[in-house]
């Protein structure tokens, strides 16, 4: 191997430059991959385990950045106790063996059996067609849906374009902005169980 600096900067620079032509194609890419590649050709042989385990170290660092409400847990259990079926939808190059891991470290994997992840797509948010496939993979009709995001552009409006309800989650990514009309808006997740039982009464009123 080069010095470990150099070799650092190299998946660096692959990865920034990645990064822009996902932004320019509208296509992500699987960054597990792009670190395969750039092993390979120094002659680095490992096991899809072993990469996966390689890939995570490059990603563990920011997962320690996530921040994740106290009640969580108890908030995803409320919601699966109204019979709800719960899935992630995510704009990412972050191979899916490194999200999983971390959910499963948050103890919350359990609650996401549909994980959908932009790089494994041929399209990412806020492209309609993204929503339309989680539509169907989660089994539900699309006005059947509470889609729940920070993003007004790649969440909430490709959403309620899609024909679901949505829901703004305060966050960085929205401040000063309002809420468009017809959509939702909750300060924390734990406002979410709340939100649907009163959706669920003004539907049978």
């Amino acid at each position: 191997m080069a010095p470990f600096v150099w070799y650092a900067i190299r998946n660096l620079v692959r990865l920034r430059a990645r990064y822009l032509l996902s932004d320019l194609t509208g296509r992500d890419f699987d960054s597990l991959e792009l670190l395969r590649t750039v092993g390979a050709r120094k002659g680095v042989n490992l096991s899809q385990s072993q990469w996966e385990q390689f890939a995570w170290l490059w990603y563990e660092p920011l997962g320690r950045c996530a921040q994740v409400e106290d009640d969580i847990k108890q908030t995803l259990s409320r919601l699966r106790g109204l019979g709800l079926k719960l899935g992630i939808v995510s704009n990412t190059f972050v191979n899916r063996a490194s999200l999983q891991k971390h959910l499963q470290l948050l103890s919350i994997a359990e609650f996401f059996p549909l994980q959908l992840y932009s790089y494994e797509f041929n399209t990412r948010k806020p492209n309609k067609a993204l929503f339309r496939i989680a539509a169907e993979k989660i089994g539900v009709p699309p006005e059947n849906i509470l889609f729940v995001g920070d993003r007004i552009d790649n969440d909430i409006a490709p959403a309620m374009a899609s024909g679901m309800r949505a829901a703004l989650k305060d966050a960085y990514t929205n401040v000063g902005k309002k809420t468009p009309p017809g959509a939702h808006r909750v300060h924390c997740l734990a406002e979410l169980p709340e939100l649907i039982e009163s959706i669920n009464r003004q539907e049978l009123s």
